[in-house]
Parts: structure tokens; C-alpha cells; sequence
């Protein structure tokens, strides 16, 4: 049982910020004890500021699927997310 806003939300990052340059895809790979989420490609920013530091490398895409209601705002997501991985006493994430 995962929170759903953390699903939510990371799978849309994955979509938001994969680099289109990069030959692959998303994949969410869903096991028994775990979901792994992966995207091709490195991130603009390090794993360890995506808590307090936004960029994005497709900004009208995630500006859509804001409006849309599939991602939170700009970096709030992500606290969300991890605040309610925390709540469920969830392993973190990497």
C-alpha cells in the first residue's frame, strides 16, 4: 500500500522532467515489496535538492498536467510526497 499523492506525484515529475534527447522511455515497474519509477537520463538538479530546488526541463508540459491536477505545484510536490511516504512508515525513497 503506497500514498497515492506520492504515486502521483513522482510518476508525473518522471514525465515532466525526462529528457526528451535521451533514447527510452518512463517505466514503473511494480514488484512485491516495492514500485520503481526510472526515467532516462540525469536530472538537472542533485537527487538531494529536488526537496528545496525546482527546475524543469519541459516547463509547458508541467505546466499542463498542473492544471490538469496531476502534479502539485512548483516544488511542493515532492514534500508532499515524501511527508506522506514518512506517514505510512515507508522505506525513503532513492
Amino acid at each position: 500500500m503506497y500514498p497515492e499523492i506520492a504515486i502521483r506525484e513522482i510518476c508525473a515529475n518522471m514525465i515532466i522532467h525526462q529528457d526528451f534527447n535521451v533514447l527510452g522511455f518512463p517505466m514503473i515497474e511494480i514488484y512485491s515489496d516495492r514500485v520503481e519509477i526510472s526515467s532516462p537520463g540525469q536530472p538537472l538538479i542533485s537527487t538531494d535538492r529536488f526537496i528545496d530546488e525546482y527546475q524543469s526541463r519541459n516547463e509547458e508540459l508541467a505546466d499542463i498536467m498542473r492544471r490538469m491536477g496531476f502534479c502539485e505545484e512548483k516544488g511542493s510536490g515532492m514534500d508532499k510526497a515524501l511527508t506522506a511516504i514518512e506517514k505510512y512508515q515507508l522505506p525513503p525513497i532513492k
